[in-house]
């Protein structure tokens, strides 16, 4: 964890003389460099740097990606809760990779921010419903090995209903001003 504060703290240092001694043009590196080494530090299969912690994580988000076909047990839906609470961080990652692909290389002046928003109709709601989704998807397994109604099948149709409204959310997005209401 220390080590990642300092890799944190030397890039916010970088983003901010970046943007005082060049005018910010380049102040994307730094962020860009905290995502591509958490990830890299994630992925990384050489057995250093916290090796088994690193392989029990990428274990359970494995568990939690194909939870209709493996038993749930308790770390997988406590991280997979995690990441129902993280959703709207999923959708600023989403951002920031979009921004990183289509206007990393262009002047502040010519950036066109709809790029990333029109992209964002499609992508932004599958994002987001991706949490709730998979706890869907743990309750329903948790429920076809206990057969216990309550509280599997409950939290089943909770998460359920959080689809809904994504789906119905980006629905009244993409239709603004085109419906009309009676």
């Amino acid at each position: 964890g220390s080590c990642m504060f300092v890799v944190w703290l030397i890039c916010l240092v970088g983003f901010f003389v970046t943007c005082q001694c060049w005018s910010g043009n380049y102040a994307f590196v730094w962020p860009l460099a905290v995502l591509l080494i958490i990830v890299l530090y994630t992925i990384n299969p050489s057995k250093i740097l916290q090796y088994s912690s690193r392989k029990w994580f990428l274990g359970i988000m494995r568990r939690i990606v194909c939870a209709p076909f493996y038993a749930v047990h308790f770390a997988d839906f406590w991280i997979a809760d995690q990441w129902t609470s993280l959703g709207s961080v999923l959708l600023d990652v989403y951002f920031a990779v979009c921004f990183f692909i289509f206007m990393w290389n262009k002047a502040p002046g010519d950036r066109n921010c709809t790029v990333c928003s029109s992209v964002a109709n499609s992508i932004r709601p599958l994002l987001a419903i991706l949490p709730s989704w998979f706890r869907f998807a743990q309750c329903l397994r948790r429920y076809r090995d206990t057969k216990k109604f309550f509280p599997h099948a409950v939290n089943a149709g909770k998460y359920s209903t959080g689809i809904i409204e994504v789906l119905f959310s980006s629905l009244y997005h993409s239709y603004k001003g085109t419906l009309v209401i009676c």
